[in-house]
């Protein structure tokens, strides 16, 4: 998603949400998007131990030698953990910005939480 929102970097963020949400009643872990035709959900804990915290986190998912890897590295990282329901604000603990702009913009919403710049995360 943040791929296909880059030419609004000056204007988003990631939210940081406290882990433990993990352990709320009903968290599902899915191994890409959710929306994806092929992907499988599981419940906590289950579902974290499916996901390849390596795979996720790595910069990039191009594996020119592989392109099936490589499909599957990149719908990989799209992986997302659902909490039924809604989330409760108190599990938000921060956010991330991808530029100075963006990290003032939400500095002006006065929502206590702290923001750092990650560009690293944005495209």
């Amino acid at each position: 998603m943040l791929s296909k929102c880059r030419a609004r970097n000056d204007e988003i963020c990631v939210l940081q949400i406290d882990a433990a949400a993990l352990d709320l009643q009903g968290v599902i872990v899915t191994d890409r998007n959710a929306a994806s035709g092929w992907a499988g959900f599981w419940p906590m804990p289950d579902g974290l131990r499916i996901i390849s915290r390596e795979r996720l986190f790595a910069r990039y998912w191009t594996h020119r030698d592989d392109p099936y890897d490589e499909m599957s590295h990149k719908s990989g990282k799209c992986a997302e953990v659902l909490v039924p329901g809604r989330l409760e604000a108190r599990f938000v603990i921060g956010a991330y910005a991808a530029n100075q702009t963006a990290l003032l913009a939400f500095q002006q919403l006065n929502t206590g939480l702290s923001a750092r710049i990650r560009g690293d995360i944005f495209f």
